[in-house]
């Protein structure tokens, strides 16, 4: 039930595929959803995953997935809700508007204050962070976030650990 969540994983573990299915589950309890990557590229398999899912469940109104990785991309559902890719290069960029819920592809790759300021934008709807990433990238602080949520906080959060074997269709 906590609404910030941080997932270490191992490689090839299912984060974005998790993400994904986490935004799609969110859906009917919001309207905007951000991806934020170190940059687009980082962030397109979590919007193809989401975009592949409503697909499946016939609910892909409209897409924009440019050919160039470099673009942003989004999707809306034909029930009005409307998930885009947002970059963190420059972190004073995560602003203007305040979405339901974000999710932090690769997070091991984003910089602490890129963090902070997708955290912040969420203040306002009272939105859900999903945080995921490699230890075998983390830059650092992604540790001691680790270890004080991974216990008992006063920050509404929850840390989890999804090791690569775990992942029983790259690793039978």
């Amino acid at each position: 039930p906590a609404r910030f969540k941080l997932v270490m994983a191992g490689e090839r573990a299912g984060k974005s595929l998790l993400g994904a299915l986490y935004i799609v589950c969110s859906l009917p309890f919001g309207d905007l959803f951000w991806i934020i990557g170190e940059d687009y590229k980082m962030a397109r398999a979590e919007i193809e995953f989401v975009r592949g899912l409503l697909q499946r469940m016939g609910n892909l109104a409209e897409q924009s997935l440019p050919d160039d990785l470099d673009s942003r991309c989004w999707v809306r559902s034909t029930t009005g809700q409307y998930v885009e890719t947002v970059t963190a290069a420059d972190y004073r960029k995560i602003a203007a508007r305040a979405p339901d819920g974000i999710l932090l592809a690769e997070v091991s790759l984003i910089e602490p204050e890129a963090v902070r300021r997708a955290m912040g934008r969420l203040a306002e709807k009272r939105g859900w962070l999903l945080a995921s990433g490699s230890w075998e990238r983390s830059i650092g602080y992604l540790a001691d976030l680790f270890t004080r949520w991974r216990g008992p906080n006063d920050e509404d959060a929850a840390a989890f650990s999804m090791p690569s074997w775990s992942n029983t269709f790259v690793y039978p």
